[in-house]
């Protein structure tokens, strides 16, 4: 039985840190697709009065400041500490997908890419009818993020590591986008991307977010 309540086609586009993911989903955006990004969602969702009641009865009134998040403070607490994180995402997550099943269900068109970097670390491969993968080798992602965030080699490898593993991420994608090479080589690859996009048949993913 069909779960989502329109035919239209959900297709993940995931990646790594520093992958080149965020590019191709502001390429898909200027060239009329939909595109939802979970990262934005998930700040607004921080900002939202339920998310912060929630955070402070779990977490105390230390990390918020007149009356929002301390987004810093709470990054900081959720790196150090893995419990903390799944504490956060429990909290944050069900938002986060309800309003992406909104998103789904108002969209204009037959098809919706949703720009997901957690996508197989949050388990979410079962609501897309196809899954995109940027990916890109970890000395070229370390030498990004160095250059972009300011930061250590170590600290640029911490980030990497805390996301799962790419061998696993390229077994589990449906396309995968090889991005080590230049800007110029991204967009050739960009030009097949969209020819696959605009094939992807619904293959009845299930919904994000279901009301009881």
């Amino acid at each position: 039985m069909k779960l989502k309540a329109k035919t239209i086609v959900s297709i993940g586009l995931t990646g790594g840190i520093a992958s080149g993911k965020s590019i191709i989903a502001k390429w898909l955006e200027q060239d009329g697709y939909e595109v939802v990004y979970a990262d934005k969602l998930g700040h607004e969702v921080l900002t939202s009065e339920a998310t912060i009641n929630d955070l402070k009865k779990s977490l105390g009134d230390e990390y918020i400041i007149n009356g929002q998040i301390d987004r810093k403070k709470l990054g900081e607490l959720v790196f150090k500490d893995k419990s903390k994180l799944e504490l956060l995402n429990e909290i944050t997550h069900p938002h986060i997908r309800h309003i992406i099943q909104e998103r789904i269900e108002k969209c204009r068109n037959d098809r919706i890419i949703v720009e997901i970097p957690l996508l197989f670390e949050s388990k979410l491969e079962k609501h897309f009818d196809s899954i995109i993968l940027i990916w890109s080798d970890k000395a070229t992602r370390i030498n990004r993020i160095t250059h972009r965030d300011k930061i250590s080699e170590k600290a640029a490898s911490n980030r990497i590591e805390s996301q799962k593993d790419d061998s696993y991420k390229i077994d589990n994608s449906d396309y995968v986008i090889e991005n080590n090479a230049s800007i110029e080589t991204l967009r050739e690859n960009y030009y097949e991307l969209k020819s696959y996009i605009n094939c992807i048949n619904d293959r009845n993913a299930l919904p994000f977010y279901q009301e009881k």
